[in-house]
């Protein structure tokens, strides 16, 4: 069925079953599918209030900073006068290189800034998110788009790292208007906390093959801001469905779902169980704040007849859902795969640790190595890449 209400300007509900029918013995997949009216010409977009956070410590040297910086400058020279911007950069400690300010016409002083940015130490990583929202909410107001978007190829191995700590952080933020968007660089980055802070702040994720991608993945963001139509977007179902794709939760039981953009459509996979009698009803509600502030809601409701197992398996299945559910099912298997060798890498890097803190209990401190060996550096440089990722490619890039 399709909720239709006007498809030019709003959002639209579609459910999709897999089969016309449900048994009273199994649950049923339905695709959930959002369409969002496509964009205007020449649309009127929001104003933006927006932080740049880049990471600017040893690991981003050569040309991951290059790209980091031109790709931040693109931003910059793709915003509006009026947007505010703000430029954040981190190692272990935290600068402030432009504090929130209109775009106006200080474009080319800020490039020149980016520009200048050098390499430095260690990944405070949350301070420099943290910072980055700080700028953003100073001058939080209705009818802005606020963001903070923030670009890292390291992980939190200088102040706060405990992960849970810094999408709750994230996502206490996201509920007072302010999201925040992520893009990983290369390889050796920690998807997880990436993706969880992505996913816990309302905004995007992207996975970055190269450095050469980020002028495309800022150009697709601002797009995205753009074209924002919601955002705080709940999915409420009734107690006989829930969810396949793995999303936030609210403590109501609402499902926390990426921003509404025009042009840009949503699908996700549902579950639902038939209660007792001929026919099963199923409702949801998809509501969301548009950027100026003002709250919408769209109802569905789907009905299908009960059958027995007999009859249910001789309906066809709908192409477009088993394709749906069987790229779910890869997604899921994938990083089901990536954990696997995450965790075989970590236990090699414990057995690693533990040869080494054996060979500092017997060495002797008072002789001198010409070879400058240092056992307890070592270890140190284990401890920071145990909390990093292996380099197992990833499939996930663009939107979530």
């Amino acid at each position: 069925m399709q909720n239709n209400p006007s498809p030019k300007t709003q959002p639209q509900l579609e459910l999709i079953p897999l089969r016309p029918g449900v048994s009273a013995h199994r649950p049923l997949p339905v695709l959930l599918r959002i369409h969002t009216p496509e964009p205007q010409e020449r649309p009127e977009r929001p104003l933006l209030n927006l932080a740049l956070v880049l990471d600017r410590s040893g690991s981003m040297g050569g040309s991951k900073l290059k790209f980091a910086k031109e790709a931040a400058i693109y931003a910059v020279h793709n915003l509006l006068p009026e947007d505010r911007v703000a430029v954040v950069i981190y190692d272990n400690s935290v600068e402030v290189l432009v504090p929130s300010t209109l775009v106006g016409e200080q474009r080319g002083r800020i490039a020149e800034l980016i520009g200048r940015i050098c390499t430095g130490g260690s990944t405070a990583l949350h301070a420099g998110w943290l910072e980055g929202a700080t700028q953003v909410a100073a001058y939080q107001e209705t009818g802005r788009l606020n963001r903070v978007a923030l670009l890292s190829d390291g992980l939190a191995n200088v102040g706060e790292t405990n992960p849970k700590v810094i999408t709750e952080q994230v996502r206490g933020l996201a509920q007072r208007g302010i999201s925040t968007s992520t893009l990983g660089v290369g390889l050796d980055y920690n998807e997880d906390l990436m993706t969880a802070m992505a996913e816990a702040g309302e905004g995007n994720y992207y996975f970055i093959e190269s450095p050469a991608d980020l002028p495309r993945i800022f150009a697709q963001e601002l797009a995205g801001l753009a074209g924002t139509l919601g955002i705080r977007v709940r999915l409420r179902l009734g107690p006989q469905a829930r969810l396949l794709n793995e999303l936030e939760r609210e403590a109501s039981g609402d499902y926390v779902l990426p921003s509404l953009v025009a042009g840009i459509p949503l699908e996700f996979l549902l579950e639902l169980e038939a209660p007792a009698g001929p026919e099963a009803s199923w409702h949801l509600e998809l509501g969301w704040e548009t950027p100026a502030g003002q709250r919408e809601r769209l109802e569905a409701t789907l009905r299908l007849p009960v059958l027995e197992a007999a009859e249910f398996e001789r309906l066809e299945a709908h192409p477009e859902v088993a394709a749906a559910l069987a790229r779910l099912e890869n997604s899921k298997a994938i990083r089901a795969r990536q954990r696997a060798v995450l965790a075989q890498y970590q236990e090699k890097l414990a057995r690693l640790r533990r040869e080494l803190e054996q060979i500092v209990q017997t060495c002797d401190p008072y002789e001198e190595d010409e070879e400058d060996f240092d056992p307890e550096q070592l270890i140190r440089e284990l401890e920071r890449l145990s909390q990093d990722n292996p380099k197992t490619p990833s499939g996930r890039k663009g939107r979530k």
